[in-house]
């Protein structure tokens, strides 16, 4: 049906460490978590609904304590349409009681801005995982995180671990101000060794960089991380400050995840798709609806139906300007520890962070 279900990530781990990685993520929820990779990657192709989300997005923080030069959070848009916020806990525990009565698999603390700001962070954690939610995750730009966080995050049941690490020295600390390459490269090191004397897995521990920064010598990135971390990885650098004029789409496509999640923003509002980062379509409000109506509603079904007709980047305004949809060519096959990794370009972009 054309319906395309893979992220726009360039996956530099080799497949032994990929496949390592997800039975790592599955640990002690094994056959729930197959089932839930199945369905994944199964409903966007057949276009079957389930009856509730298979994952939802719960952004605890709207606020962030970086400002990244190819951020859309940088954007007049984004900062006259979002709201500046951090989720309260009695919200958030309404998104999880909820949730947990129709057995979702998996949620993701953090969607636009720094979970690590909210100061409630771990306790949302825990009381994920007191009611059932099997996997727990979460993305970070590291500037935050130390060895006592980490310990909290290990004790209170987190899955996965996402950090972002745009390439390494000065490059890093040119893109990633105020953090420090040598600081954040040394807490790495540090939780391998936590999860090593604990003989624990989780949380498994992702790095990811965008591919301008690491391009010059992507072998060198992966050498620096893969003896400490679960899986690297690196994006593409995505249109987010909108300034693309001449853009190619690809007219198979199908958006998948108006199949598979749901996103929350930090004041309850449910946004069409985790990609709708300024909030152009919204469903409503958690505050004063379920998620179950929102995902079997109207409004969400009519999404999708613009989808199947292959629609979406000439109806939607966040479509138009998603990464996704985006016609892309093979641009270069590179060679990382022995393997073969295939790097895809955007037609009509270019791979370029304009350092202020």
């Amino acid at each position: 049906m054309g319906t395309k279900i893979e992220k726009d990530q360039i996956i530099l781990s080799d497949l032994y460490n990929v496949m390592k990685f997800h039975w790592k993520r599955g640990k002690g929820h094994l056959i729930p978590y197959l089932w839930n990779r199945y369905q994944w990657y199964h409903n966007p192709k057949a276009l079957t609904l389930s009856k509730y989300p298979l994952h939802v997005d719960v952004e605890i923080s709207s606020i962030c304590n970086m400002k990244c030069p190819m951020c859309y959070t940088n954007t007049e848009i984004f900062n006259k349409r979002v709201s500046k916020t951090l989720m309260n806990f009695e919200l958030f525990k309404k998104i999880i009681d909820e949730s947990a009565n129709h057995n979702l698999f998996s949620i993701r603390l953090s969607l636009r801005g720094e979970a690590l700001l909210n100061p409630n962070f771990l306790e949302m954690i825990k009381y994920a995982k007191e009611m059932g939610i099997k996997e727990v995750s979460t993305l970070t730009n590291g500037l935050l995180l130390d060895e006592d966080l980490f310990m909290g995050m290990v004790r209170n049941g987190l899955d996965w671990l996402t950090i972002s690490i745009d390439g390494w020295g000065e490059k890093y600390e040119q893109i990633r101000k105020p953090a420090k390459f040598d600081e954040i490269y040394k807490r790495i090191m540090t939780f391998y060794e936590i999860k090593k004397k604990i003989k624990s897995v989780k949380p498994v521990i992702k790095v990811q960089s965008v591919w301008p920064a690491i391009q010059e010598n992507p072998e060198y990135f992966y050498s620096l991380f893969r003896p400490y971390v679960d899986e690297v990885a690196s994006n593409p650098l995505i249109d987010f400050l909108r300034e693309d004029s001449d853009i190619s789409y690809d007219e198979k496509f199908t958006c998948p995840y108006v199949w598979q999640r749901i996103s929350i923003g930090a004041d309850g509002n449910i946004l069409m798709c985790q990609c709708d980062e300024m909030e152009e379509n919204l469903l409503g409000n958690v505050s004063v609806d379920s998620i179950y109506n929102i995902w079997n509603g109207e409004e969400l079904n009519n999404v999708r139906q613009i989808h199947k007709q292959k629609k979406g980047h000439l109806v939607f305004n966040p479509c138009k300007h998603c990464s996704y949809p985006r016609k892309k060519v093979e641009y270069e096959e590179i060679e990382v520890s022995k393997h073969k990794v295939i790097v895809e370009k955007y037609v009509g972009r270019e791979d370029h962070i304009k350092i202020n």
